[in-house]
């Protein structure tokens, strides 16, 4: 079992939080670039 620890930067957790609760409708850009942003999910080991 895995545990979800958020970003210790605001900003980041912030634009995480609003893409992971819209289904990946919003908060697709980075900023405001307007450049497309990817979400990684790291499993470690």
């Amino acid at each position: 079992m895995s545990e979800y620890l958020p970003p210790k930067i605001d900003w980041v957790r912030e634009h995480v939080e609003a893409y992971e609760g819209s289904g990946g409708t919003k908060a697709t850009t980075l900023r405001d670039t307007g450049m497309p942003c990817i979400i990684v999910t790291h499993k470690g080991g």
